[in-house]
């Protein structure tokens, strides 16, 4: 089920998240909804679970942004195909 974030949320989830060397997901914010790009594929709306977890509907594929302890974004973790993968803000 999709629910409201707030703008200044969804904010801080914006940039550039690399699961390896040469292949990253690049999350942007356009018109009030987070949208993702990973390296050489097409970029698809996210739509929020709650506040830091999002799923896609053209892939069964879902994202959960990591904070540190003061709060700021320091990663993601994509589950996808019955695994879980780290991925690293770099920008």
């Amino acid at each position: 089920t999709e629910v409201e974030v707030a703008a200044n949320v969804l904010e801080t989830y914006v940039g550039e998240y690399e699961l390896r060397a040469g292949f990253s997901v690049v999350v942007t914010l356009e018109s009030g909804a987070l949208f993702v790009q990973p390296t050489g594929q097409s970029k698809l709306p996210l739509f929020a679970e709650s506040e830091a977890n999002f799923f896609l509907e053209a892939v069964d594929a879902q994202l959960e942004f990591t904070k540190d302890d003061s709060g700021a974004v320091t990663g993601a973790i994509l589950y996808q195909g019955g695994r879980s993968q780290p991925l690293s803000k770099v920008r």
